[in-house]
């Protein structure tokens, strides 16, 4: 009895900056000077605490550090300190880190500066990975200039998902594009001080909060800065 509705085209991507495949040892590292062969013993791997990636952790002794020998030691974190630790590693020419686990607002900055390892050979050049394969949107927002600089584990896409039920015995009917005034109205009628009308991503950090909340504003013809005549970011239009 749930109805879900594609709220935006806007995919929140998670990836790793590594590839898991050619017999699961071919690595990349954060840094412009990758790991160039599977002698390493270890790598270092920063990932976010969630489930999915909790699950790749979990499932590397047997399927990576088996065939491969490498032992991977993982760091996890919650998002916004992951995204803090990793930003500041990559700003101050740091090799903390192997493999981290950033997106599509990072992969493409951080691959043109010459911090991350162009995978594109090797996604290209391995038949098992499949690169054509991948979401074009999704492949395309982890490259710059024609060079993968990140390989997808899994991948995000809002939408709008409510019970029929609830609705009904409410009178409530929305339409199969509602706006967003028409969703705040539905919530306000359905709010009881044992339900809550609606409920949405709101811990502070851009995975958390602001890629989701950017799909509403850019609804309301919002956006987070305004522009310099030469493109350049210029002050703050949200408060």
């Amino acid at each position: 009895m749930r109805d879900s509705r594609r709220g935006s085209e806007h995919r929140s991507v998670k990836v790793l900056v590594g590839i898991l495949v050619i017999e699961l040892i071919a690595v990349a590292s954060l840094a412009a000077t990758a790991i160039g062969s599977t002698k390493a013993k270890t790598i270092s791997v920063a990932i976010v605490a969630n489930g999915q990636m909790q699950d790749i952790a979990r499932l590397t002794p047997s399927l990576f550090t088996k065939k491969s020998g490498i032992k991977v030691k993982y760091t996890i974190l919650d998002e916004g300190k992951l995204r803090q630790i990793t930003t500041r590693d990559v700003g101050s020419g740091g090799k903390s880190f192997d493999v981290v686990m950033i997106g599509p607002y990072e992969a493409p900055q951080f691959g043109v500066a010459g911090l991350l390892k162009d995978l594109t050979p090797m996604a290209k050049g391995d038949q098992a990975y499949n690169y054509n394969d991948l979401i074009p949107a999704v492949r395309n927002a982890l490259s710059a200039k024609g060079h993968m600089y990140a390989a997808p584990f899994y991948g995000e896409s809002s939408f709008l998902m409510y019970r029929k039920d609830i609705l009904a015995k409410k009178g409530i009917k929305l339409s199969l594009h509602p706006t967003w005034q028409q969703v705040a109205a539905a919530a306000r009628k359905i709010k009881t001080s044992s339900m809550a009308g609606i409920c949405l991503r709101g811990k502070p950090g851009w995975g958390d909060l602001g890629a989701a909340f950017t799909t509403v504003l850019n609804t309301f013809g919002g956006t987070w800065w305004s522009s310099k005549p030469n493109g350049q970011p210029d002050k703050a239009q949200v408060n």
